[in-house]
C-alpha cells in the first residue's frame, strides 16, 4: 500500500509507475542485518536502491519513498549511464535469438564387438565408404538394423 504522503508528493504518473513496480517485486520481506544492527531491503530488479531501517515497517515506507524517487528521476531521464544499464531489463535471451533449434539427438551406447560388426558391414548401395553412400542417396541418414 502506497502511503498518502507519497501520493501527495509525486505525479499520477509516477503512482501507476509505482504500483506497477511494487507489483513485480511481490510481498516485500525486510531482512536483519547482523553488521548494521538494522532491517535492508534490496530486490533484484532495482539492485541501485537498498532500503535501511530500525523496523520492518520502516524499512518497507523507505523502500516505497526510494523507489518512487527513482522511478521519478528514470521517467525524467535523470538516471546515470551505469544505473539504467543496471536496471533497464534490456539483457538476456530475445525471442528469435541465437542458432536455430537442431533436430533432437539420441546417443546409444553399444558394445565396442557389435559397433566393430556394424563398421565391417557393407555400405548401402555398394558405395565404398559411407560418405559415398550418401552423395549417391542424398539420405541425411544411413538406417542400421540393430537386432
Amino acid at each position: 500500500m502506497i502511503d498518502h504522503q507519497l501520493k501527495q508528493q509525486y505525479p499520477s504518473d509516477v503512482i501507476r509507475e509505482l504500483e506497477t513496480t511494487l507489483q513485480e517485486i511481490g510481498t516485500i520481506q525486510p531482512v536483519w542485518d547482523e553488521d548494521c544492527q538494522e532491517y535492508s531491503y534490496s530486490h533484484a530488479l532495482y539492485p541501485s536502491i537498498a532500503a535501511p531501517g530500525d523496523t520492518p515497517a520502516e524499512c518497507i515506507q523507505t523502500y516505497h519513498r526510494l523507489l518512487a524517487r527513482f522511478l521519478a528521476e528514470r521517467m525524467q531521464g535523470n538516471l546515470a549511464p551505469h544505473v539504467q544499464r543496471m536496471t533497464s531489463g534490456r539483457g538476456g535471451a530475445r525471442p528469435g535469438s541465437g542458432r536455430p533449434a537442431k533436430e533432437p539427438t539420441k546417443m546409444v551406447r553399444l558394445p565396442v564387438d557389435v559397433v566393430i560388426w556394424i563398421k565391417k558391414r557393407p555400405r548401402p548401395c555398394g558405395a565404398n565408404s559411407q560418405a559415398d553412400g550418401l552423395e549417391k542417396n542424398k539420405a541425411r541418414f544411413i538406417a542400421i538394423p540393430l537386432f
